[in-house]
């Protein structure tokens, strides 16, 4: 009988390698940190109330519904691919999956937002001016966090004023129509390599997330005090959400 382990390894094989690289990487994250425990199982034994018992395992956690609905769905998909080429016959049970509500309700104004500008420009506070430069191209440009963080010299053209984005959420490529000031900071840090990130690192590596000066830069312009609920609260995401929201009013 197959086990969950070798549909794990179809689903690797045949599958993720039509993905980007950042989501192979997640993917196999993913797996091996919330979902690997199960790789014994027989596919035939896994049913509904399995999965319900795995998703209070993953909130006793203390993960986000988001990430507990990504883990689901991966596990979903492996079992689907499992089935779509006849390493199981067995019927699929259905999905207990998480009510998700992530959308973001704050938003800076103009004075907030030149408020975080400065206070990342505070060379007393920081000493590189490198979150300061992220946060202004964010702003302009309405860039996911992810796409950001992955410009590489290869996606600029600052002769036509055009960023690429190779890898959207959605899959689809599309540009960014660069302003003066978001032009003048990519070329400020235009690598030299084609490939070479554009923001990254003192390692050179890729960030996943916001670095500890812009999280400081929130604190010090005390734009969460007394903010419970998270989907209130500044992140480095607010920015995108600032830009789409200038662009409304």
């Amino acid at each position: 009988m197959a086990i969950l382990k070798d549909a794990w390894q179809l689903y690797n094989s045949l599958t993720l390698c039509d993905d980007s690289k950042k989501g192979v990487r997640t993917e196999l994250r993913r797996w091996e940190l919330h979902l690997s425990h199960l790789e014994q199982r027989e596919i035939s034994s896994i049913k509904k109330l399995d999965l319900a018992r795995l998703r209070c395992h993953l909130e006793k956690k203390n993960l986000s519904p988001q990430t507990i609905y990504h883990c689901l769905s991966l596990l979903r998909r492996v079992l689907y691919t499992a089935k779509e080429y006849e390493l199981s016959d067995t019927k699929l049970p259905s999905f207990p999956m998480p009510k998700v509500k992530n959308q973001r309700y704050r938003f800076l104004s103009i004075d907030e937002a030149n408020m975080l500008i400065t206070c990342l420009s505070n060379r007393k506070f920081f000493s590189s001016m490198l979150w300061r430069d992220l946060t202004v191209v964010s702003l302009n440009t309405g860039l996911r966090p992810n796409e950001l963080f992955n410009l590489r010299r290869c996606h600029i053209s600052l002769k036509n004023k055009i960023i690429y984005v190779a890898e959207s959420k959605n899959g689809d490529s599309r540009y960014i129509k660069m302003k003066p000031i978001v032009a003048s900071i990519c070329q400020k840090h235009l690598p030299a390599s084609r490939e070479a990130l554009l923001f990254h690192k003192e390692n050179g590596e890729s960030f996943t997330q916001a670095g500890s000066p812009f999280r400081r830069a929130v604190k010090l312009c005390r734009f969460n005090e007394d903010i419970t609920d998270p989907l209130y609260k500044v992140v480095f995401y607010t920015l995108r959400h600032t830009f789409a929201s200038s662009l409304v009013m």
